[in-house]
Parts: C-alpha cells; sequence; structure tokens
C-alpha cells in the first residue's frame, strides 16, 4: 500500500545532511522576535542612559548675546501624585507645580501664569518625537485649535551641544513655535 509520507533520511547518510543543510539555510533568513526585540530594548536603553548623563551637565551656552540655551529653572508646590495604571486620575482638579524661571532671551517667566487651565509641553532639541509635535503645536496654533481660555508653554530641556539641532533657540524659531518657551537647566 503506498502512502505520501516520506522517510526521514538515515542519520549520518549524505542525505541527512543535506537535509539538515537545506533546513539550516531555510531558516537562515529568519529572526528570532525575541532576540529582535531585545536588542531594540537595549538601543533604546542605551540612547536613554547617554541623554541622562548628557542632560544632566546642566550647561549653560550662549549663541548670541543675551541668549541662553539652559538657565536656572525652580519648581514649586505641591508635587501631583503618580497617575494609577487604571482607575481616575488623582490629579485631576489639583493644581499643578509652579515653573519659575526665564525664556531664552532672560525675560521672567512664570507657568502657570493664571489661574487658567495650562498645557505645559516639554521638548528637547534631539528628540525625534518632539521635532514631529513642534510643528503640529504650530499649526495647532496657527489654525485657531488651541481652546479658549488654556495657556500653552513650552520647557525646553536637556539641551545638548553635540546633538541635532542645536542651539534649541534657533529651531524653536525656525519652526515658528508660538509659544512661550522656558529655557531649563
Amino acid at each position: 500500500m503506498a502512502t505520501d509520507t516520506q522517510i526521514p533520511p538515515r542519520p549520518g547518510s549524505g542525505a541527512a545532511r543535506r537535509a539538515k543543510a537545506a533546513k539550516r539555510k531555510q531558516h537562515a533568513g529568519r529572526r528570532n522576535p525575541l532576540v529582535v526585540v531585545g536588542g531594540l530594548v537595549l538601543i533604546v536603553a542605551a540612547a536613554l542612559l547617554i541623554a541622562v548623563v548628557a542632560g544632566g551637565e546642566d550647561p549653560v551656552e550662549t549663541v548670541e548675546p543675551g541668549i541662553q540655551q539652559s538657565r536656572p529653572v525652580q519648581v514649586s508646590g505641591t508635587d501631583l501624585p503618580v497617575r494609577p495604571s487604571s482607575g481616575d486620575d488623582p490629579a485631576v482638579g489639583m493644581v499643578a507645580p509652579t515653573i519659575t524661571g526665564s525664556t531664552f532671551d532672560g525675560r521672567a517667566i512664570s507657568l502657570p501664569a493664571s489661574g487658567s487651565p495650562t498645557l505645559t509641553i516639554f521638548v528637547a532639541h534631539w528628540c525625534p518625537h518632539c521635532q514631529k509635535e513642534v510643528p503640529l503645536l504650530t499649526d495647532w496654533k496657527v489654525a485657531g485649535l488651541v481652546p479658549d481660555g488654556v495657556e500653552v508653554y513650552a520647557v525646553s530641556t536637556s539641551v545638548d551641544a553635540n546633538s541635532v539641532n542645536y542651539p534649541p533657540s534657533d529651531w524653536l524659531e525656525r519652526e515658528e513655535f508660538p509659544f512661550a518657551v522656558v529655557a531649563d537647566s
């Protein structure tokens, strides 16, 4: 009686070696998903470590007279509680801490400036997400879509003279960023 099953080659035979080589070749182009994900996690962790180390130097660079890319900042008030992974956010309705500092050109700024609802955006000139977000926020303002009564500010943080879009004051000016910016140390 004939069947469609194939008899595997004898171990150690030439056919067995060819079958093994064919199987290796078939799987050679595939990547183990865990290895790929693990590699990406290591790359992201290394990038974050570099960013933290580079950002911790507290730079105060001057690009043109009176323009400083980072300036001292003070945060005062009560910390907001950490948002739980599920359920209501306990910070809703609470007053956020006040950030007091200066703009790139040295003008004093404090946010929130009033009791109005405030959106505070933290941006880093080298951050690819920020580079995509800043033009969208500019378009949002130009299109008149910022809700009435909402104040919008940005905090330029983690300045790195060796990274893209340095200096951040020029980067935000090129993007025609329409909101007041705190230069954070």
